[in-house]
C-alpha cells in the first residue's frame, strides 16, 4: 500500500484525474525520466514493468502530468530557457586559461637519484620541477 505524506495529497490536487500510484509514477518519472523504474516504485508490479511504464507514458493524461511536475521543477529551481542559455553561452566563450591551469613539472626520471640529492642539498630543489630536456622517459 503506497503513504503519502501531508505535502503530497495537497499537491495531488494538481493532478485530478490520476490514481495514487499514477501520481506517484508521474513524481518518480521526473526524478530520472526512467519509466521502468517509475513503474516499479510506484507499487506495480515488477513483472512487464518496461511495457506497463510505456504505457503509462503513453496515457494523455500522464503525459500532462509529467509536463507540469517537469514545470514546477523548473520553477523551484528557477530554470528558464534564457537562463540555460546563458550557461551555455558562457561555457562556449570561457577562457580555458581560467578554468585549467596547466604545469609541466619533471618526472621522476628526468634527474637521476644523485642529481635530485645534490639540487636538494644546494637548495636548489625548485629547480627538480623544470623538465629535464634530455629525459628517455616524458622527452620534454
Amino acid at each position: 500500500m503506497l503513504t503519502l505524506g501531508c505535502e503530497a495529497w495537497m499537491i495531488m490536487r494538481v493532478y485530478e484525474g490520476l490514481t495514487n500510484r499514477m501520481f506517484v509514477f508521474v513524481l518518480e518519472y521526473c526524478k530520472d525520466f526512467n519509466g521502468t523504474r517509475a513503474y516499479k516504485s510506484a507499487g506495480y508490479s515488477e513483472n512487464g514493468a518496461e511495457a506497463g511504464a510505456a504505457r503509462l507514458l503513453a496515457n494523455v493524461k500522464i503525459q500532462a502530468a509529467i509536463e507540469e511536475r517537469k514545470a514546477e521543477l523548473a520553477a523551484v529551481a528557477r530554470l528558464t530557457p534564457e537562463w540555460v542559455l546563458k550557461q551555455w553561452m558562457d561555457i562556449a566563450s570561457a577562457n580555458p586559461e581560467e578554468i585549467v591551469k596547466v604545469q609541466v613539472t619533471s618526472c621522476p626520471d628526468c634527474y637521476d637519484s644523485d642529481t635530485r640529492a645534490m639540487l636538494i642539498g644546494a637548495a636548489l630543489s625548485d629547480s627538480l620541477n623544470v623538465p629535464n630536456p634530455e629525459c628517455p622517459t616524458c622527452r620534454c
